[in-house]
């Protein structure tokens, strides 16, 4: 937290712009707005960070411009969640791996369908510790064989939706991917 208010300032310095990957534990509209304007950034980590204060529209924008963006236990709205999916799936993310895991209340607003149109943009996916329903859960699982999917691996360690899942569609999503990481989830499914 004590940098936070300079860098704003270091992202924007014209030899800084081939900055790729950035690790942010603290966040403020300052640097989001900061991030938004370097072009360079394809992969953050923001694990860990209270992001409840930013707006959900520059926030999404963030998200969807990077390649990678690991979130994992970063707080969040319902309302940033659902724009950070909606933001996905209209089809102009760049995003390649997106890290959700964590407890997110946040995701359980999100309708099925279209966290399905947005996680199918995704090659990897990690959703691990996620609050997600199990209508959810089946929604993204029986999407995966769909040929507009680019999912390749998926991780859903400890998700309490997986066991309102229909084992059919749990076997062909596993059979459809390179890896499925269910953890010790698979132990409670059985």
């Amino acid at each position: 937290k004590e940098n936070l208010g300079t860098m704003p300032e270091v992202l924007g310095l014209r030899r800084l712009q081939g900055v790729r990957e950035l690790e942010v534990r603290a966040m403020d509209q300052q640097l989001i707005r900061a991030m938004t304007r370097h072009k360079g950034l394809r992969k953050v980590d923001m694990a860990e960070t209270d992001l409840v204060e930013m707006e959900p529209e520059v926030l999404a924008r963030v998200v969807n411009d990077l390649e990678e963006v690991d979130m994992r236990n970063a707080d969040m709205t319902s309302e940033q969640a659902e724009k950070i999916i909606a933001t996905m799936s209209d089809g102009n993310s760049k995003l390649k791996k997106i890290n959700i895991s964590g407890r997110k209340e946040a995701l359980i607003s999100v309708e099925p369908g279209q966290m399905v149109r947005a996680l199918a943009k995704v090659e990897h996916v990690i959703m691990n510790h996620s609050q997600l329903s199990g209508q959810q859960t089946e929604a993204i699982l029986a999407s995966i064989n769909r040929p507009d999917n680019r999912m390749k691996t998926l991780g859903m360690r400890t998700n309490r939706g997986l066991n309102e899942v229909d084992p059919q569609v749990l076997a062909i999503a596993a059979a459809s991917l390179e890896e499925l990481d269910l953890g010790n989830s698979y132990s409670q499914l059985m």
